[in-house]
């Protein structure tokens, strides 16, 4: 693995990987759905339904290690027993049973697996679980690789086995920073010093004293840490968050280390995972390429990665089948603020929507958990011959924007030949506004 050296670097990934609106294949021949008025809203429905909802609710990401147990320290093959709920089946028990390869706080490698068998399974949330779910690491990216908060012995372990031969250097200071003289750098630990002031005056520019340097080549690479003065390190300080500060040195330049940071790409099987919400039964079924990363252990991304799966639904006498193909959906969210952003692209073909066609985000999707369904942005269905719904969210309302004929102005481009406006609840209730 490599040291991730900006906090950034997922984010951008997952912004990268499905921000594709400037992309679209406007000359597909493979899509079909013919987009009406009288049918716009059944469409967009579809959509949602195979992929907003089946992310909001199904469990993909619940247990990636074995950190994730329902209860602590349990070993592999750990049984959980779920929330009291009816059992149709005879000889069953609502049971989720977890199994892992690695402990919780250990080291992950590529080839670690875990899974999980849910059988009539409430966690306590209400929705019922059913359904396996089995993982295979494809790849660890980044120097944590115990998704736990990493303290500065295991971070320099971990750097230096991506730098052998690194020199190293500790200081206890405010902060170091470099001076290029001839062939070499110099590396200068400095402190802030105090300056009085009389009252009225205005606050002086900040100065400086060295009290500790070490000289290197040029061509040298260098790990250098910077302990916190022990009278400014807060409570609870975490490494290369708050407290010590971790850099490589290379090419007369230094950057500062994410050691929190990690990226896991994981490969699972996924084998009728399934969902109860109310009277609606989520299903997913497919080998699906996920990842899973953070840069600080407060702000996360998930994504689904280029893959192929079935979604099914079933509410009521109702039941419609989705297959999602070349399906990208990536997931940016931050733990202190609730809120989330997404992306998604990928083909969608299901009789529910009329036949094939293609989904893209033209404007990032966000919104709050709490509120589960995005509160802005804008993702389309590209039909046939251009044919289009942009599905378009707000606060208080959703705005379909609707192409009925293409491009009827010769500049290759969809046009709105009709707005419907409508809430998430009426379209999931299928409260239409046009009768199909």
């Amino acid at each position: 693995m490599k040291a991730f050296l900006s906090a950034m670097w997922i984010l951008l990934i997952a912004v990268v990987m499905t921000g594709c609106e400037d992309d679209v294949d406007f000359d597909a021949n493979n899509r079909t759905v013919d987009v009406e008025l009288d049918n716009a809203e059944l469409v967009a429905l579809g959509v949602i339904q195979a992929t907003l909802i089946p992310h909001i609710y199904l469990p993909t990401y619940d247990f990636l290690d074995a950190s994730d147990l329902p209860l602590a320290g349990q070993p592999s093959g750990y049984q959980h027993g779920c929330v009291n709920a009816p059992i149709p089946e005879e000889n069953k028990f609502a049971l989720a049973t977890y199994t892992y390869t690695r402990d919780a706080g250990q080291e992950h490698r590529s080839g670690d697996r875990v899974s999980v068998d849910y059988s009539y399974c409430d966690l306590g949330d209400g929705y019922l679980r059913n359904g396996r779910i089995s993982i295979r690491y494809v790849a660890i990216n980044g120097l944590n690789s115990t998704f736990q908060q990493s303290d500065t012995e295991t971070c320099l372990a971990a750097l230096s086995s991506d730098y052998p031969g690194a020199l190293s250097f500790e200081y206890t200071s405010d902060a170091v920073r470099l001076r290029n003289v001839a062939e070499t750098v110099v590396i200068e630990a400095i402190n802030l010093v105090e300056q009085e002031t009389e009252p009225g005056e205005d606050t002086p520019p900040p100065v400086y004293e060295v009290v500790d340097s070490d000289v290197v080549s040029r061509f040298a690479r260098a790990i250098v840490t910077r302990h916190v003065r022990p009278e400014n390190e807060p409570e609870n300080a975490v490494t290369s968050v708050s407290g010590d500060q971790i850099y490589l040195l290379q090419n007369r330049e230094y950057e500062r280390v994410a050691c929190q940071q990690y990226e896991r790409i994981l490969s699972a099987a996924i084998n009728d995972l399934n969902v109860m919400v109310d009277d609606m039964s989520i299903t997913l079924n497919g080998t699906v390429t996920l990842s899973e990363g953070s840069s600080n252990l407060v702000d996360y991304t998930n994504a689904i990665r280029d893959s192929d799966f079935t979604v099914s639904l079933r509410q009521g006498n109702l039941q419609e089948v989705f297959t999602l193909r070349g399906f990208s959906l990536s997931e940016a969210y931050s733990l202190t603020q609730g809120s989330y952003t997404m992306n998604m692209s990928g083909e969608i073909s299901s009789p529910a929507i009329g036949g094939t066609g293609f989904i893209n985000t033209n404007s990032t999707l966000s919104g709050l958990y709490a509120n589960g369904l995005p509160t802005a942005g804008i993702f389309t269905l590209l039909g046939r011959d251009l044919e289009q719904i942009a599905i378009i969210a707000s606060e208080d309302q959703v705005r379909l924007n609707i192409d009925l004929n293409g491009d009827s102005d010769g500049n290759a481009r969809p046009d709105t030949d009709e707005v419907l406006f409508t809430t998430w609840n009426d379209l999931l209730n299928r409260d239409f506004q046009q009768v199909p």
